[in-house]
């Protein structure tokens, strides 16, 4: 049935459920016509121009919608499964709460603004979408494919992005609390400034990635690839870091107060300059060959560089004073400089320098409860430097 049937068998007021099922409606003008409930199933809508219709509850499931016009159109419920909407379909302000596009094709479709809240694009192909400012919340994305689709400033909050791919997509200033991303590809995804509190992130990978400013409070990220990202000024604080990978990644000024669980977390050559880390139990953490320990202060990094050491087994429990071939240091009476310049040089020897500027401290200033640091297990050891860390015992005595 093409344009002309079309209008010869029905009035304008009466599309309203009618059945055009494999209707040829190539380049048709149907602005403003009410197809709510309509049975467009495999049409050929292609270049139509559908602005501002009601296709509300319509089904549409494996129509030819590329190239139409549905900016302003109603869809709320419509069936879009396996509908095809790629190159540049306007959708931009449509109305496409809780529609069903699973499995559709959407590439470099228009949807700028557009209400997909409770959609389910399961599946989707919206590689290069412009989905500036939509509103995709509690939409179902799991297993889409996104790649470099433009995502800024839309509300993706409590969705399913899990297994998704947004690969180069931009994210920035978006919000997407409490949504479920784990397993999701952001490899080289713009995510500054972006709102991922309570997220989900559990072995998703976010390799190269750009997180500056953005806001991860709570955020589990667990297992997850965040080598060579940039996390500038990030907040993570109370975030699980457990097996999380930091290989080179910039945490310059990033917020890792009270991080949850960093056992197994590679913070190997990561930048972690002017960053705070006040809280955080790190004696479990890789630090080899980390950059900036020096703003931590001469005191703390000199306990995190002691973990580290403890960690690589290139120190060992023994009586005091403390004896390793020609070294020496005697808690009774060398400072924090004396135990930094230790571990360095037993970590250099095992081929893991970390280097570390610092100012002196009067030797007058000693490990507390030094006796503590020969305990007899290497796990008891631990448990007392990360209460060291976290500040639950102080830090220096006189």
């Amino acid at each position: 049935m093409n344009e002309k049937e079309l209008l010869d068998k029905y009035k304008l007021d009466s599309f309203r459920g009618a059945d055009l099922s494999e209707a040829d409606l190539r380049g048709a003008n149907l602005r403003g016509v009410d197809l709510s409930g309509a049975n467009l199933h495999g049409a050929n809508l292609s270049g139509a121009n559908l602005r501002g219709v009601d296709l509300s509850g319509a089904n549409l499931h494996g129509a030819n919608l590329s190239g139409a016009n549905l900016s302003g159109a109603n869809l709320h419920v419509a069936d879009l499964a396996d509908a095809n909407l790629h190159f540049v379909a306007n959708l931009t302000d449509a109305n496409l709460h809780e529609a069903n596009l699973n499995g559709a094709n959407l590439i470099f479709a228009n949807l700028a603004g557009a209400n997909l809240s409770g959609a389910n694009l399961s599946g989707g192909n919206l590689r290069g979408a412009n989905l500036s400012g939509v509103n995709l919340c509690k939409a179902t994305l799991s297993g889409a494919n996104l790649y470099g689709a433009n995502l800024s400033w839309a509300d993706i909050s409590e969705a399913n992005l899990s297994e998704a791919n947004l690969c180069r997509a931009n994210l920035s200033v978006s919000t997407i609390t409490a949504s479920d991303i784990s397993g999701a590809n952001l490899s080289g995804a713009n995510l500054c400034w972006v709102n991922l509190v309570g997220a989900r992130l559990f072995r998703a990978n976010l390799s190269g990635a750009d997180l500056g400013g953005s806001d991860l409070y709570g955020t589990d990220l667990s297992e997850a690839n965040l080598s060579e990202a940039a996390l500038i000024g990030t907040n993570l604080r109370g975030s699980s870091l457990r097996g999380t990978n930091f290989f080179k990644a910039d945490l310059s000024g990033a917020h890792l107060c009270f991080a949850v669980n960093l056992s197994g977390t590679n913070l190997s050559e990561a930048n972690l300059s002017e960053a705070d880390i006040s809280g955080t139990d790190l004696s479990r953490a890789n630090l080899s060959g980390v950059v900036g320990l020096a703003s931590l202060g001469e005191e703390r990094a000199t306990l995190v560089l002691l973990g580290e050491a403890i960690r690589q087994g290139s120190i060992t429990f023994s009586e005091t004073p403390w004896h390793r071939g020609d070294e020496e240091y005697d808690p009774d009476e060398d400072s924090f400089a004396a135990l930094l310049s230790f571990c360095q040089a037993r970590l250099a020897a095992r081929g893991n320098p970390i280097a570390l500027k610092t100012t002196s401290v009067a030797s007058s200033y000693v490990i507390p409860s030094m006796a503590k640091f020969f305990a007899s297990s290497k796990e008891e050891f631990v448990a007392y430097l990360g209460k060291l860390l976290s500040r639950e015992e102080p830090l220096l005595q006189r």
